[in-house]
């Protein structure tokens, strides 16, 4: 039987008698009643298959990918029916095992278990040297399947936890950490990022110090609990903690997107529950000094978070109530901060305000009062240090929508013309230049809107985006003088 085994691959009709062959091959094995024998044989099938003058031919066979994968399937049934000292007790057939295991390099795609074959090895007390498994692991790449990254990591784990101290470490490149977290918290698998952690940790016990979280994997682990189905808000906020002291700020997008998960079906009870954990918190950790024991505390990123959910929805009173709540809870605001304050104000203007709204309409007192609101916030920032495009961005749009475009104006031309006498490049973004140019676009102030498109050249871009660019042509036509 062994002879005819290692004969398979020199059939001279590769297709029919290879598929025939093989078909034979496994019903026999299958029917084999001693596991030593059938366990000799498995492997040595196995590895035939995989060497690479096989390879090329079954890639073009469906119907050979699906004995050998049949094949794969008895094996680690068979396998995981052994006794659990099966691999100590019978060292030279896991030699023949470990020897599939290494050649995973030709069947890169073919979606052969090899993962499953570790697992079940695993149990059995087999341990595959850190090159071969590694290999496997780097080879399942883009790792879009869960079911099985999830067997991946948890082997990983085991294999690394549970190695001798004579055994080199079981490390994945930190860039390959990151993707699978990325890929993990897409889908909300919050439990096996948990793992992910454990293992790093295992790593840096183990003698590697350097081996530490990237922001990439701080926020994916966060973005993870937040999506998961048990609504993890506290282990998000304790993630946010965490990158704050050791100097990770998280940035406006991340921020922005976590918010949004909270704020699912545009409801506000999640952010306010949000809000009473950070409160509850504070008041714990104020009244207690085992930090560890609190694992969260209200933080500036946490409470950033909140305040762009209420300013998606234009909650601007509830994301003012806990902007000024800031000192109360020893934190204190950044640039994110100040943008989402002034997020939720112009959603709170955009929602409230009629469409084609200009100023000196009706509700004047209450504008003018939300406008002189915006202009405290931006001092208050720029008193703090915070004069950025993005934030200027906010404040301009808030300005269009009031109906004070020359404000914005004068403010850009100012920046432009500092900038130009200086040499340096004005910090203003595009949606800037765009905004206040559609605004005078449909006033009906067309000269002011090439004004601007003209600032928006000199400051470095190459053109207003196409779109804007077409309703500006759209309103310049129906402007009186061209009716």
């Amino acid at each position: 039987m062994i002879k005819v085994v290692s004969k398979v691959t020199g059939r001279s009709d590769p297709n029919f008698r290879l598929r025939r062959t093989l078909s034979y091959l496994s019903t026999t094995i299958q029917c084999i009643t001693e596991p030593n024998l059938q366990h000799e044989l498995y492997p040595l099938l196995m590895s035939a298959l995989l060497k690479k003058p096989v390879v090329s031919l079954f890639n073009k066979s469906t119907k050979l990918m699906e004995i050998e994968k049949e094949i794969w399937d008895s094996a680690i049934c068979s396998l995981k029916m052994m006794d659990g000292n099966f691999a100590r007790e019978n060292p030279k057939l896991m030699e023949l095992y470990n020897v599939v295991l290494s050649q995973t390099s030709y069947r890169k795609q073919q979606n052969l278990p090899f993962i499953f074959l570790v697992t079940a090895l695993l149990d059995k007390g087999f341990v595959p040297s850190a090159s071969v498994f590694l290999k496997i692991v780097q080879n399942e790449y883009p790792y879009e399947n869960v079911f099985i990254t999830r067997p991946i990591l948890k082997a990983l784990l085991r294999l690394q936890k549970n190695k001798s101290a004579s055994m080199p470490d079981y490390i994945l490149d930190l860039g390959t950490i990151e993707h699978l977290s990325c890929v993990l918290s897409r889908k909300g698998n919050s439990r096996e990022l948990i793992g992910l952690w454990e293992y790093i940790q295992e790593i840096q016990n183990s003698g590697n110090p350097h081996y530490r979280p990237t922001i990439g994997l701080y926020e994916n682990l966060a973005r993870a609990f937040v999506s998961s189905k048990l609504k993890e808000d506290e282990l998000v906020f304790s993630i946010l903690t965490t990158m704050e002291d050791q100097g990770l700020q998280p940035s406006y997008i991340f921020l922005k997107g976590l918010s949004q998960a909270m704020r699912t079906r545009s409801t506000v009870s999640r952010l306010d529950k949000a809000g009473h954990i950070l409160r509850n918190a504070h008041d714990a950790y104020r009244n207690s000094t085992d930090y560890e024991s609190l694992g969260i505390r209200a933080s500036t990123s946490a409470l950033n978070t909140i305040i762009s959910g209420y300013a998606d929805l234009g909650l601007f009173e509830k994301a003012y109530s806990l902007y000024t709540s800031f000192a109360d809870l020893n934190c204190d605001p950044d640039e994110n901060t100040f943008i989402f304050m002034l997020d939720a104000l112009y959603m709170n203007l955009s929602t409230a305000l009629p469409s084609g709204y200009t100023y000196g309409n009706q509700n004047r007192d209450w504008v003018n009062s939300q406008e002189e609101t915006a202009d405290i916030l931006v001092q208050e920032a720029s008193y703090r240090g915070f004069q950025t495009g993005l934030l200027l961005e906010k404040y301009a749009s808030i300005l269009c929508v009031v109906g004070n475009v020359d404000k914005a104006r004068n403010i850009v031309v100012d920046m432009v013309l500092d900038a130009e006498q200086n040499g340096q490049i004005p910090d203003i973004t595009l949606d800037t230049f765009s905004c206040i140019s559609l605004a005078y676009a449909s006033s009906g102030d067309t000269e002011r809107a090439d004004e601007i498109k003209n600032l928006c050249l000199v400051s470095g871009f190459e053109n207003l985006p196409p779109y804007v660019e077409q309703r500006i042509c759209r309103l310049r036509s129906k402007t009186p003088q061209n009716v």
